[in-house]
């Protein structure tokens, strides 16, 4: 991040099933959330993960994984956007 800060974390991605689950981390902190069935594998739609709150700048690392591994339903992930929130 290139200063600190509140940033707003959201996925685009698409899924063919209901109940898709995952956890979103960003520099340690964790966001969970439940992207939509698009009924379509090419069909992508953003979905909210939340608010992280940045205390230091520089480089962060950002992973996805599932939330449950027993009940995972596959995603197609297209990115992961992190913003600015206007003060």
């Amino acid at each position: 991040m290139a200063k600190p800060g509140t940033y707003k974390v959201s996925l685009t991605t698409a899924a063919l099933q209901d109940g898709a689950a995952v956890i979103v981390e960003v520099g340690g902190q964790k966001l969970s959330s439940k992207p939509p069935k698009t009924g379509d594998w090419g069909s992508f739609r953003v979905c909210p993960a939340g608010r992280v709150e940045i205390q230091q700048p520089g480089v962060m690392l950002v992973t996805l994984h599932a939330a449950d591994v027993t009940t995972w339903k596959a995603i197609n992930l297209r990115q992961v956007q992190i913003n600015p929130v206007a003060p």
